[in-house]
């Protein structure tokens, strides 16, 4: 079974051009139709779309779906929110009979919401769709608002879906005159690219006569009282996925950090002909030479949305990083609440090893989520701290923690059975704060006595680099201010070495890194020799340096010796 070419589809195409012979192409839509299943006929002619991309065929499609989506409740809200929110939801339901709905609101205001729809119907391969572009873009009733990543993935659909009607609605776009900087320097040249892919259809004479004979069905079935729309929402041609596979990512996800069962997967996936498939074996091979890279990212680029799963709602575009096959970190953003309920919680969170700060992933995310997988959490802030607080379950796996300027206050109540494995730890600490973060690296020292790395961003202080000194575990300290000031000993029991590093974020001070490195020389035994990321600064920083090192009497340290930061 392959993924699926929509959001809202579960399998590939099962025709193919040269089965027409004998009505076979469009028989399966055909006899649904007169059993009365009219959505489940609308996947058929959608697969069967996919397969032979005929306008006549497309004309059909939109005959049937305009009929059903009269037999459907409207998408209506009583503010404009309320009706992004209802979209939204009804989009994550991923089912084609609603895309009709989804569509008759597509282009109403505001902008940024139609934005939002753009992203989400950009990644279905649906002619309904394709016309729908291609219509907006005609008619251009706006240029901006929408944001230009979201028009190139609006072409981009166009182009994937290679439906000829978006011809003439192009070409007379480009006939148009417009003088908007976003239409001159995107739009049209967008539109060309699109034009240049539409191929020729060239419909043979019996493909013509069967889409006339399914046309006249189609009519026949609309003609009659449809089933209600509770059933027609309900009904489906494409069978289930196979029990075996959720059993066997069942097992993925209570042991994420295994790689049998993903191995075990792939050999289903293989077997069913999924592309995904050859993302596990790529991405579980210890080493992957640079062609393998390149075709990992073309998967990934190509499918990977469809390989969030359940989640892909929920995944802030181009946010997603796949590794071993699943998703590995992402930012997660909630759009609406019942997207929330639906998807707090669930098991495919467990392949997650990284999580980011995002906007929507308190509201009892962290707390309702196991996170089985999850090694590295940044930054939490005080609003969200709670929740980790509140779990029922530990970070089994959890070696990072980032707080926010506003949440490490909370951390004396961090419980060391919480987070077994913590390692290391990332504050961002306030300007000001220096004597009450002093008395809070003692009170936490249960949390903090088992650490190996602590990065401290925004202050930079001699006496806080003393009270580090007697973590028993510590071997690698960082300050981060107008540099960064790396501390590191080869065990606890040594004293450290200094390596001076650029700020993460450019310089904002002069090259004089004199006076800020002088009063931490006393603490140190050995100064490592300047990193080539000081650039166009490398030698004056490294004659500063040398002059400070000698001054004090220390010993360069080769930079082979440094561990990474």
């Amino acid at each position: 079974m392959r993924p699926p070419a929509s959001r809202f589809a579960s399998a590939e195409p099962r025709f193919n051009r040269g089965s027409s012979v004998q009505g076979v192409w469009l028989e399966g839509p055909r006899r649904l139709l007169e059993e009365g299943r009219p959505a489940a006929a609308l996947e058929g002619l959608l697969d069967a779309w996919r397969s032979r991309r005929l306008s006549a065929l497309a004309n059909v499609i939109d005959t049937l779906s305009d009929g059903l989506t009269r037999a459907l409740p409207r998408l209506e809200g009583r503010t404009r929110k309320g009706l992004q929110g209802l979209w939204l939801d009804l989009a994550n339901e991923r089912r084609d009979v609603d895309v009709g709905r989804l569509l008759a609101c597509f282009a109403t205001p505001p902008w940024v919401a139609v934005g939002q729809r753009i992203e989400r119907l950009a990644q279905l391969d649906d002619p309904r769709v394709s016309k729908a572009f291609a219509a907006f873009v005609e008619e251009l009733p706006t240029a901006g608002g929408i944001g230009s990543a979201r028009w190139t993935l609006l072409f981009s659909q166009l182009g994937r879906a290679k439906d000829g009607r978006v011809r003439r609605p192009l070409e007379r776009r480009l006939s148009i005159a417009d003088p908007r900087f976003l239409v001159t320097e995107q739009v049209h040249p967008l539109a060309r690219q699109v034009l240049a892919l539409l191929p020729d259809e060239q419909p043979s004479g019996e493909e013509l006569g069967e889409v006339a004979s399914l046309a006249a069905a189609v009519a026949r079935a609309l003609s009659q009282p449809l089933p209600p729309a509770d059933v027609l929402l309900r009904d489906a041609s494409r069978p289930r996925r196979a029990g075996s596979e959720a059993e066997l990512l069942h097992v993925i996800y209570e042991r994420p950090e295994d790689d049998t069962p993903r191995l075990v997967y792939s050999d289903w996936l293989q077997e069913q002909g999924d592309p995904r498939a050859e993302l596990l074996v790529l991405q579980l091979k210890p080493r992957r030479t640079g062609k393998e890279l390149r075709r990992e990212r073309e998967l990934v680029r190509t499918h990977g949305r469809a390989w969030l799963g359940p989640l892909e709602p929920a995944i802030e575009r181009r946010s997603e990083v796949f590794s071993r096959g699943f998703l590995s970190a992402a930012r997660v953003v909630f759009l609406t609440s019942r997207q929330r309920d639906a998807l707090v919680g669930h098991p495919a969170w467990n392949t997650l090893t990284r999580l980011d700060r995002s906007d929507s992933v308190d509201g009892g995310f962290l707390r309702q989520t196991e996170l089985r997988g999850l090694e590295s959490l940044h930054v939490l802030s005080e609003r969200e701290f709670p929740e980790v607080l509140a779990r029922k379950w530990p970070f089994r796996r959890l070696t990072a923690l980032g707080l926010a300027s506003d949440a490490w206050l909370t951390l004396p109540r961090l419980e060391p059975q919480l987070v077994p494995c913590l390692a290391a730890v990332t504050v961002n600490a306030a300007s000001g704060t220096e004597e009450r973060l002093h008395r809070l690296l003692s009170s936490a020292l249960p949390v903090f006595g088992r650490l190996e790395r602590f990065t401290l961003n925004g202050l930079q202080s001699p006496a806080l680099l003393e009270a580090l000194k007697g973590w028993p575990k510590l071997t690698l300290a960082q300050l981060n201010f107008q540099v960064r000031l790396v501390f590191h000993r080869a065990t606890p029991a040594l004293p450290w070495v200094l390596d001076v590093l650029p700020a993460l974020h450019g310089w904002f001070g002069s090259d004089d890194i004199a006076p800020i490195v002088r009063r931490f020389l006393p603490q140190v035994v050995g100064v490592v020799t300047p990193s080539p990321s000081w650039g166009e600064r490398y030698d004056r920083v490294s004659s500063r340096l040398d002059a400070l090192r000698r001054e004090q009497r220390l010993d360069w340290v080769p930079r082979s010796d440094a561990p990474v930061p």
